[in-house]
């Protein structure tokens, strides 16, 4: 039972987990967009826009990684960001650190807490032993329910109804 639980929130963290791939136009004289704001794990690619005027040799301001050219024999480049931090970077024929044709990398973790949400029912102690305490806000029931309260095995032992509130 154990086993399967951990296969499961494995499984569930792999899913929400997954990588986002941004893409950055390589145009004459810019990099749209010029800021962008990732995970830690996404990947960007610069692609290469057609008419966008030649090379664009494509450095990190802080070494991040190794000078790269777009043109048009080589029209895109992956990296993928697996560290917090920012990357600036900038075109070496048509700009420089922070003018001319630039941009930036933001790799930001995301919030560890979520929302706060007020809860319709609570039930505790969880697990119960012998007694179990039920406190339904009836004023956040939208529409008649049953609540099914479970033995350890995963059984029903008691099958509830709920009901929204009447009046205002």
């Amino acid at each position: 039972m154990k086993a399967t639980l951990l296969f499961l929130l494995a499984l569930l963290l792999g899913f929400s987990a997954s990588a986002a791939n941004i893409t950055i136009m390589v145009g004459d004289n810019y990099y749209p967009p010029q800021t962008v704001t990732i995970r830690p794990g996404d990947a960007v690619t610069w692609q290469y826009q057609s008419g966008s005027g030649g090379t664009h040799p494509t450095a990190s301001d802080n070494g991040a990684w190794s000078l790269f050219v777009i043109s048009p024999g080589s029209t895109s480049k992956s990296l993928t960001f697996s560290t917090v931090g920012t990357y600036p970077y900038h075109c070496t024929a048509h700009g420089a650190a922070g003018a001319g044709m630039y941009g930036v990398i933001t790799a930001a973790a995301l919030p560890t807490t979520a929302p706060q949400e007020t809860a319709a029912f609570q039930a505790y102690p969880n697990p119960a032993t012998a007694t179990v305490t039920l406190k339904l806000d009836r004023t956040l029931v939208r529409e008649a329910a049953t609540v099914q309260l479970l033995n350890p095995l995963g059984s029903v032992a008691r099958t509830l109804a709920v009901s929204p509130a009447s009046g205002p």
